[in-house]
């Protein structure tokens, strides 16, 4: 109530009332024309985007992912929507690698992956027998309905110790057996 009204406290509570009855009333006119627009076609009733996002990755993924060629080599790639809309029909495929090499991935398509959720694939690395060590990159694709996603990693073929290693070491041998020699007859005059 108003205090400043000291004679007539009556009358300002009855003013108070009305006043309260027609900002009610003003606030569900408000709500109404909100709730009609709403209803409007072409004006978006959810106040969240659709997104669609997709994401590859080797789990338990090093920077050099060592393999053996003539080996199958197997590593795990998940799969996960990041949206907030299903996926559906996503396909799974090697689309760069080196000529001669066999990359197998298990499951190839994955018929829906809900939002926020993964899903894991095997993907296998079969580099043919005489592959020379380095470094080599796979690139993988997977394709959706809705969105597609492209990612590559880097594995690598350790550089075998050829037979010049084995040369070296004997080489040492017989130097360190020689002069071991030459200490021993020296050693006697």
């Amino acid at each position: 109530m108003c205090t400043f009204l000291k004679g007539k406290k009556a009358s300002t509570g009855y003013r108070k009332l009305k006043l309260e009855k027609n900002l009610s009333r003003v606030y569900l006119l408000i709500l109404a024309l909100l709730v009609l627009l709403a209803a409007v076609p072409g004006i978006p009733v959810s106040a969240q985007e659709k997104i669609t996002d997709l994401s590859l990755r080797l789990v338990y993924d090093t920077f050099y992912n060592k393999i053996v060629p003539g080996e199958d080599n197997v590593y795990y790639m998940e799969v996960r929507n990041f949206g907030n809309q299903p996926l559906t029909n996503i396909r799974l495929s090697a689309i760069k690698y080196e000529p001669g090499w066999v990359i197998e991935i298990k499951p190839p398509q994955l018929n829906y992956l809900g939002p926020d959720s993964f899903q894991t694939v095997d993907v296998n690395i079969r580099p043919l027998p005489g592959t020379k060590g380095g470094v080599y990159q796979v690139t993988v694709m997977a394709e959706a309905n809705e969105v597609r996603k492209v990612t590559d990693f880097v594995v690598e073929i350790e550089k075998k110790e050829g037979y010049w290693l084995w040369i070296g070491l004997a080489l040492v041998a017989v130097l360190i057996a020689g002069f071991a020699l030459i200490y021993i007859r020296q050693g006697r005059k």
